[in-house]
């Protein structure tokens, strides 16, 4: 067989192979060696009784860690890793963790453990593997939305194993701040004359919803259909490009983010019930860890209002609010330069705290 016609046979083949894999991949010198210094790991680890996964990258293996909480809950962001974190790769070795119900997690997950308890119980075994794994005092630990509440939650229990703190689209309120994302979305449904939205939204009427996945849903497609949440995009449905694109996401990936995003919020609010609205941030006083926010300036779900009221009555030994100029909920993501510059100016202030002997 002629190798043109053996390539069209098995190439269908190939690219479903492909598609059907997943890898990360590793630093190279000059010469075209893999970096011994850098690290490149894409893993399952062992949290909470089952196989939950983590992505490790870093240029220098002895950088400061740095252990991403994603959104959600069910909405990861080890696939969107690839466009946005480099920068931040070349001074802490980036994890990201895919949380029990969610992206290349989501299979292994049992139903019934999708609780807050099991959730924040997780967070603190993932970062006390981390520390195990990289023979590390402390790390720094990154929660956006969801993840900022499990986040902060940790630092204000556990400062002994975080050398701060820091928050991008931060809940402080969970029904506060779902008030006032509805009002937004009913205004905006009045503004451009959407009668079936808005007839929709003053039917659901505030929070608390009775359903709150199905409320959720209603609200924030209407946030995503007024263009209000990534930028110019109109649908959650514009980051699957980049999904497709990540080398650390298989195809069969894809489907179990999809899969976690519609079905995470709904077995979380299901079991928490009435409780799942009191979600709040922990009182602003008697923080031991440095605690810091990195918000958009035009966020429509976790509004800079709240947490710049939160961050004055804030107690910690550093603090500190960065705002991103027309940046949204998705600021590491759709502004990624100033966001890492954030980062690194906090990465400055705060790593004179690693060389203090018994700090944290």
């Amino acid at each position: 067989m002629r190798p043109f016609l053996l390539l069209w046979f098995f190439a269908p083949l190939l690219l479903l192979l492909q598609a059907c894999t997943s890898r990360t991949e590793p630093y190279k010198e000059l010469i075209g060696q893999p970096d011994n210094e850098s690290i490149a790991v894409l893993e399952p680890v062992d949290i909470g009784g089952m196989r939950q996964w983590v992505l490790m990258r870093g240029e220098h293996v002895l950088n400061p860690v740095l252990l991403v909480l994603h959104g959600g809950p069910g909405d990861p962001s080890m696939g969107l890793a690839h466009a946005y974190q480099r920068e931040l790769e070349k001074h802490f070795v980036v994890v990201q963790w895919d949380q029990r119900g969610s992206g290349k997690s989501y299979a292994d997950t049992p139903p019934d453990t999708m609780t807050l308890e099991r959730l924040q119980a997780d967070t603190h075994e993932m970062v006390l593997w981390l520390l195990k794994r990289f023979e590390r005092e402390g790390i720094y630990l990154l929660g956006h939305s969801w993840g900022s509440h499990l986040g902060l939650a940790e630092a204000r229990k556990h400062p002994e194993n975080l050398y701060a703190y820091i928050g991008t689209g931060q809940i402080i309120d969970l029904q506060q701040q779902e008030q006032l994302s509805h009002e937004l979305a009913l205004d905006r449904a009045r503004a451009q004359g959407d009668d079936r939205m808005l007839d929709a939204l003053e039917e659901l009427g505030p929070p608390p919803y009775a359903d709150a996945a199905a409320g959720l849903r209603l609200k924030y497609g209407a946030l995503w259909k007024y263009r209000l949440m990534l930028d110019d995009a109109s649908s959650p449905w514009s980051l699957l490009p980049t999904l497709l694109r990540s080398p650390e996401y298989s195809l069969p990936d894809v489907l179990h983010y999809v899969q976690g995003l519609s079905s995470a919020l709904e077995r979380l609010a299901a079991g928490e019930g009435t409780r799942f609205w009191q979600l709040k941030a922990p009182a602003p006083e008697g923080f031991e860890v440095p605690v810091f926010f990195i918000s958009g300036d035009k966020d429509p779900v976790t509004p800079l209002a709240l947490v710049d009221e939160y961050t004055g009555r804030l107690q910690a030994p550093m603090k500190q609010s960065y705002v991103l100029k027309d940046a949204g909920h998705f600021a590491f993501f759709t502004d990624p330069e100033p966001f890492a510059e954030a980062m690194l100016d906090i990465l400055r202030r705060t790593t004179h705290l690693e060389a203090q002997p018994g700090y944290p």
